[in-house]
């Protein structure tokens, strides 16, 4: 019994100490109960049983975590058994099928190693100094996605804070500087059209020297001061460049001047793509005309729309005055611009600064300012309130927001930057907080929440470009086709992928808009079409037009009669080998091998095998073929030469009489010339009496007209021809052969045909 009770101590004892660190609830089990979903009862009698089993340990259902999949939260006495040792035992039980622990889950949030974040209710309340738990922008959570730097698409992201002063040399800023500026040089080395700013820009006196300035600096550092650097504070941006611009001022000529330097900066740098100027997303201006009218400051406002148009958001602190803006009015928060953004002043319990404006339609969200812990000059941080320390929580805001989008976000907005700009506005609006202190007085109804503004952005859905290659040309070179095609200047491609008959054959880079496909085959035909590949974000354009290739035939290889073959028959069917392609073959026959004397000019024929007309005895003769399609001729194949038969007598032949043609008149025969009443003459000489044939062949040794077969007496004949065929109709233009046999000869005339 004793040992009984020092067991149970000891595990009592490793239970409390174990339970201080461990990553899931003490006394909590998820469990899936062996079954069928479909069988109630069963399941039911299952939990009874194990409930019933493991009664000691006050085990019990807390609730069902999905019916369908029989799991189960349940509950016991972590003071009884340690919660693994117990999960040992459950998995033994045959009612469980699955156990395990019920992990705790943290929600993620980055906290900078900053030594005075933890003062920075404006980034994370956890209650400091009497604050609202969560009255705060949602700063941790917001970078976990993101802490700035670059857009997806490699621009250096720049705000630009005008304001009184800057402490240039504060170890937690990242100011911006003028690369394509040498400082000192007393020259506009850039041409954009102010010396030596380098730094940025001094509207007071025109000079690239900054003054150093405790408000500019406490802004600036709100902004962007550089987070998790082990060195004061945290910015809402950390990795934002600060685009330092004296310029806050009771006149307005030099507000309009620090303005404009924003302006050039930021066109230059669209014009030149990206060589010069300064990538500037945001404004802040932390000044302006308590009760001011717009009407009276025309200049004035007309500087933010210039500014949204080229895609720059302006985000500008409201009077820190209890007042109604849309009745009191206000420069620069009473502005129309729709790239403008007002900015009041909220508390760490989410309540409205009693000293800070207001306006359901001019001022469009609060964010906090009162007691803000920032930078100030000469490495120190302090404290300060007001709409001033509003507005660039707003300004580091939208800054951040286009670090988060996508490349494909991006670059549908290159060419329009100012609606980019718009889109940006309206996102981070939606994102906000609403809070009842700023529902009905703000546009919004609320206080800006950076996480939220980043997850709009991350979540907006929008038509990535993807635009197709075109002008896609093919052209068959002999050896290999040569693919040539354009490409859209909306959005560069990163690759082109070619295919062929719908199989993907080559990947080519985006700078390369030609192909050469060398892996081609005669006769074949090739339907060629281009897509192009997009990253960041990946996407493929639609399929360019397709163009279609027809490559020519290969040479078609000579079968009968077989090169240097003697002894031929007269009466032959030349033969070759049918080609792959091919919809028809050029022939040609003749008396020498340069073929510069045709006994058959060039015939095409659809069959792989030819009828010549009747041929000399013991002649030679030369032929070869090529082979054709819509893409072209073959080559020629190899010539063959053949000797047909001599002639033989027998006592048959002797029967019929030599005969020879001794004219033929008109030739070339016209059927069309009346005077000579359509007739061909045929004079004959016999020299023997016997049979003789006299026969018309078309070219293509096909038997047109029998003119004569019979026995002739020796002498002289005249035989006619009107031109029509056996049928008695008329046949067409062209070559003709005039065939005469007897016994003992064959001649072959050749006449033309004209109508």
């Amino acid at each position: 019994m004793k040992k009984t009770i020092t067991l149970f101590a000891l595990i009592l004892l490793y239970s409390i100490l174990s339970s201080s660190y461990a990553d899931y609830y003490e006394g909590e089990l998820i469990v899936q109960i062996t079954g069928d979903h479909q069988q109630p009862l069963k399941i039911e009698e299952s939990i009874s049983k194990l409930v019933s089993d493991y009664e000691f340990y006050d085990l019990q259902v807390e609730r069902f975590l999905s019916n369908r999949l029989r799991i189960y939260l349940f509950s016991f006495n972590p003071l009884k058994i340690e919660t693994s040792l117990f999960l040992s035992l459950l998995k033994e039980h045959p009612s469980v099928e699955a156990a395990q622990f019920n992990h705790k889950v943290a929600l993620r949030e980055t906290l900078p190693d900053d030594p005075l974040f933890d003062q920075q209710w404006a980034l994370l309340n956890t209650g400091q100094s009497g604050g609202t738990p969560g009255a705060d922008i949602g700063a941790t959570l917001a970078w976990d996605i993101a802490t700035g730097g670059e857009t997806a698409n490699g621009h250096e992201i720049v705000i630009a804070v005008i304001d009184n002063g800057f402490d240039l040399n504060h170890p937690d800023i990242d100011f911006w500087k003028n690369l394509n500026e040498i400082p000192g040089s007393g020259n506009d080395d850039d041409g954009n059209g102010y010396v030596d700013d380098y730094d940025g820009w001094n509207a007071y006196n025109n000079s690239g020297v900054i003054p150093s300035a405790n408000h500019g600096t406490h802004v600036s550092g709100i902004a962007g001061a550089v987070g998790n650097n082990d060195t004061g504070v945290s910015g809402v941006n950390w990795g934002v460049k600060i685009m330092p611009i004296a310029g806050s001022s009771t006149s307005e000529a030099t507000v309009v001047a620090a303005y404009g330097y924003v302006h050039e900066m930021r066109s230059l740098y669209n014009d030149t793509g990206g060589d010069l100027g300064a990538y500037i997303v945001a404004t802040n201006s932390s000044f302006g005309v308590n009760y001011g009218q717009p009407d009276n400051y025309p200049l004035w406002g007309a500087m933010y729309d210039a500014m949204g148009e080229v895609g720059i958001v302006s985000a500008a602190a409201t009077m820190n005055i209890n007042a109604n803006v849309d009745q009191a009015g206000d420069v620069p928060t009473a502005f129309p611009s729709p790239y403008l953004l007002g900015v009041t002043n909220t508390t760490r319990n989410d309540l409205k600064n009693t000293g800070a404006a207001y306006g359901a339609t001019t001022i469009d969200l609060g964010a906090p300012g009162t007691q803000v812990l920032s930078t100030t000059p000469n490495n120190n941080y302090g404290n300060s309130s007001g709409t001033s320390m509003a507005s660039p929580h707003v300004a580091g805001a939208i800054g951040l927001m286009y670090a988060v989008a996508p490349a494909g976000l991006l670059s549908l907005y290159e060419e329009d930057p100012g609606e980019l700009a718009l889109l940006m506005i309206d996102l981070l609006l939606q994102g906000v907080d609403v809070i009842p202190a700023l529902e009905d007085i703000t546009v919004s109804g609320g206080r800006l929440n950076l996480n939220n503004a980043l997850q709009m952005v991350l979540d907006y859905e929008y038509e990535i470009i993807t635009p197709a290659p075109y002008d896609l040309n093919a052209e068959y070179t002999g050896e290999s086709v040569l693919l040539t095609w354009e490409s859209s200047d909306d959005r560069f491609p990163q690759f082109f992928d070619i295919y062929r008959n719908e199989m993907l054959i080559a990947t080519e880079d985006f700078n390369n808009n030609t192909f050469v496909d060398t892996d081609i085959y005669p006769g074949w035909t090739y339907e060629y079409y281009i897509i192009a590949g997009y990253l960041d974000p990946d996407g493929f354009s639609e399929p360019s037009e397709t163009v279609i290739v027809i490559i020519p035939p290969a040479a078609p290889l000579l079968i009968y009669p077989e090169n240097e073959e003697s002894g031929i028959e007269t009466d032959l069917i030349l033969q070759w080998e049918e080609v792959f392609g091919s919809d028809s073959y050029l022939l040609e026959v003749a008396f020498d091998e340069n073929f510069d004397e045709y006994f058959l000019e060039p015939v095409t024929t659809q069959q792989n095998s030819y009828q010549l007309p009747v041929l000399g005895y013991n002649m030679t003769y030369f032929w070869h073929i090529a082979a054709l399609n819509e893409g072209g001729t073959s080559e020629w194949s190899q010539t063959y030469f053949f000797t047909t038969e001599e002639q033989t007598s027998t006592e048959e032949e002797s029967e019929i009489a030599s005969t020879t043609i001794t004219r033929i008149f008109p030739n070339p025969f016209n059927l069309g010339n009346v005077s000579r009443s359509n007739i061909l003459q045929i004079d004959l000489t016999i020299e023997h009496a016997g049979k003789t044939a006299l026969m018309i062949f078309n070219i293509r040794g096909q038997s047109v007209r029998n003119l004569i077969t019979e026995e002739l007496s020796p002498g002289n004949h005249s035989i006619f021809w009107n031109g029509a065929d056996d049928t008695g109709k008329e046949v067409g233009s062209g070559i003709y052969f005039i065939r005469l046999s007897t016994g003992e000869t064959q001649e072959i005339s050749k006449i033309l045909l004209l109508k």
